[in-house]
């Protein structure tokens, strides 16, 4: 999935993370909104020009939230995801937000924490000011996507992470890349974790750069990833 970064006169651009089940788990939020400066008509148009979905993959598409409202000051927006009976799954969002272009991805699980079952899903986006937006989301699983599961160690702000595997025989690959994607290490290659919890603590021989890290997990085509922060405790 690739991201594009648009950018409004006057806007500024946040990039924050969701967990997913395609390589790239990103969420990006766009504000600023439309200049003041411009023309009504010249805002008009560049408020359609730019409030089209960027390009992704179809994996991503299938479970993109897009919503561009727009309304003067903050509104507070409302997005929840049903299932074909209308039954409310989960709720995405419910919070204050400035007019702009607002871009997610669901991560497949119900307000439990649950994986919901593969079908067709919708969104549906409202907002104190008025703002109403439905699209349709398609869940489908992967092979082996919901007997691993991959997620931050929660005792501490280290290079751990946790794994919890479901079902026996799954050939697991991992390895420690930067955030634009150079490899750094390999935590394991093709190795068979016992069903279970596992924590996987990341000790590089060499030293590297303090920060952000990401954990990558490939078993069979199913990809997974996870951000870790790398400390060095004689510095």
């Amino acid at each position: 999935m690739s991201m594009h970064k648009q950018v409004l006169s006057a806007g500024f651009a946040i990039f924050f993370t969701m967990c997913s089940a395609f390589p790239v788990v990103s969420q990006t939020v766009i504000t600023g909104g439309i200049s003041n400066q411009a023309s009504r008509t010249t805002e008009y148009a560049e408020w359609k020009k730019l409030s089209r979905p960027p390009a992704d993959t179809i994996d991503a598409q299938n479970l993109r939230i897009w919503f561009a409202p727009r309304q003067d000051g903050n509104c507070r927006v409302r997005i929840n995801v049903v299932d074909s009976a209308q039954t409310p799954r989960r709720q995405v969002l419910n919070k204050l937000l400035k007019q702009g272009y607002y871009n997610l991805y669901w991560d497949k699980r119900d307000d439990s924490g649950r994986l919901v079952e593969p079908g067709r899903y919708r969104y549906i986006a409202t907002s104190g000011c008025g703002y109403r937006y439905e699209g349709k989301l398609t869940v489908s699983y992967r092979q082996w996507e919901r007997a691993l599961h991959l997620t931050p160690d929660t005792t501490g702000d280290s290079a751990v992470v946790v794994l919890q595997v479901d079902s026996s025989r799954i050939p697991v690959t991992m390895w420690v890349q930067t955030p634009d994607s150079v490899v750094v290490d390999t935590l394991c290659v093709s190795r068979a974790f016992p069903v279970g919890i596992h924590r996987l603590t990341w000790a590089p021989e060499r030293q590297l750069a303090l920060g952000e890290y990401v954990v990558r997990l490939t078993a069979g085509d199913y990809i997974a990833e996870e951000r870790v922060i790398l400390k060095w405790s004689n510095r």
